[in-house]
């Protein structure tokens, strides 16, 4: 019995000597100037008529990744503003480089008092770009590309 009692004695400080809490990595960021923010592929523009309203289709948005500095997940966010509404909101919490979206989406989102509120019938402009955040510290967003939206 009193083997067992210092067999334990001496697992429990042999555990307690080799935890090291100078030893432990700690994740760091590259200082903020030296951010990479993401940049938008360019688009050909959106055309949701009605053939791709009753469709199965899709609208493909994809950008280059942006880099903080360390290999960590990044969660993109896209945002698109027309004439009447700027900074509008499209899909949050994306955590790959590209995204899709169905054009019954897509035509809610252009065309909903709440979103960009483009006119029917019409063709317009709209700036999209996407916002990447480290966190809630870090944030960078993309140069915004314009497209051509046609409804």
């Amino acid at each position: 019995m009193k083997h067992i009692k210092y067999c334990l004695l001496f697992v429990l400080a042999s555990l307690f000597a080799s935890c090291d809490p100078n030893g432990l990595e700690i994740a760091k960021t590259s200082p903020e100037k030296d951010f990479v923010a993401p940049v938008m592929t360019a688009m050909s523009g959106i055309d949701v008529s009605q053939e791709n309203y009753d469709g199965t289709g899709s609208v493909a948005f994809s950008w280059q990744k942006a880099d903080f500095g360390t290999p960590t997940e990044v969660k993109y966010d896209l945002y698109m503003s027309s004439a009447s509404k700027k900074d509008v909101l499209i899909q949050a919490g994306i955590y790959t480089t590209s995204f899709e979206m169905d054009y019954k989406t897509m035509y809610a989102k252009l065309v909903g008092e709440s979103n960009l509120a483009l006119p029917k019938g019409a063709s317009s402009d709209i700036e999209c770009y996407v916002q990447a955040s480290l966190g809630s510290l870090y944030k960078i967003k993309s140069q915004p590309i314009t497209i051509k939206a046609d409804i």
